[in-house]
């Protein structure tokens, strides 16, 4: 994938004027270019030139390429441990696994079977503890009904829209972690679960070459995977060309998806 980004990168070049490649060159604006795309301009310009002008001194006044993002929701086990955060940051989208839709169906049917709970005790209830199936149990079970098959459908069309996104492209990069946090809960049964949350910070490129807006993203992550980045300070990620909300983290195994 570096290859293929790299001979992309080159071919656009390639076709721009000497002045507009010498502009960029000499302004040397780090943070609107990635280094890549200086280093291909290298080349370019030594095949053009008979020698390489020198370089202003690098500046790094990044640009916001576009807007901020939505928080995406996360649904099944990931959705509960995200709810507990110490603060709002977008959430990263991993790749859907095949796991995910039936967690997210699980998820739903519980919901779903504690408002038909409650109806139910409503509507005998309100006929003297003697049952019948009325207007109100209609009512909800209906509602139910439509959340339930609206909810999988849209869960199943944002899995398959990730996951073509995924497989136009991929890059690397390296995140840095600014903030972690673990945390374990005690369960009413007795049990107890832990959160794992990493906040990473990174600047996605283009496939021009161009530097996007920095993300600060949340991460949830496995217990072992935590533990074994307690002493670093950075992490490398695989993120989707065209949507770098989605990404995985070196040492996450997602089932179904494959690194570049």
């Amino acid at each position: 994938m570096f290859n293929d980004l790299r001979e992309q990168i080159y071919k656009n070049f390639e076709l721009e004027e000497t002045d507009t490649l010498l502009d960029i060159w000499q302004t040397n604006n780090r943070g609107e270019w990635s280094d890549l795309v200086f280093e291909i301009l290298k080349e370019i310009l030594a095949d053009r030139l008979e020698a390489v002008p020198p370089q202003n001194e690098a500046v790094y006044d990044f640009v916001d390429v576009e807007e901020d993002d939505p928080v995406r929701s996360t649904w099944g086990i990931g959705g509960i441990l995200t709810a507990y955060t110490w603060k709002r940051f977008p959430q990263r989208v991993r790749p859907a696994d095949e796991f995910s839709l039936m967690n997210g169906c699980i998820m739903i049917f519980i919901t779903y079977g504690w408002i038909l709970s409650i109806t139910i005790a409503i509507d005998i209830v309100s006929h003297g503890f003697v049952f019948s199936i009325g207007s109100l149990l209609g009512v909800f079970w209906f509602m139910g009904l439509y959340f339930v098959t609206y909810a999988v459908v849209s869960q199943f069309r944002q899995d398959k829209k990730d996951r073509e996104m995924w497989k136009k492209g991929q890059l690397q990069t390296v995140a840095k972690i600014l903030d972690r946090r673990f945390q374990e809960r005690a369960t009413e049964y007795g049990g107890s679960f832990t959160i794992c949350e990493l906040i990473l910070a990174f600047t996605p490129t283009t496939l021009a070459g161009r530097n996007r807006k920095k993300r600060t993203m949340q991460v949830t992550v496995s217990e072992s995977l935590f533990r074994k980045l307690m002493g670093c300070d950075t992490v490398n990620i695989t993120y989707a060309v065209g949507d770098p909300r989605i990404f995985v983290l070196d040492g996450e195994n997602v089932p179904g998806w494959k690194h570049p």
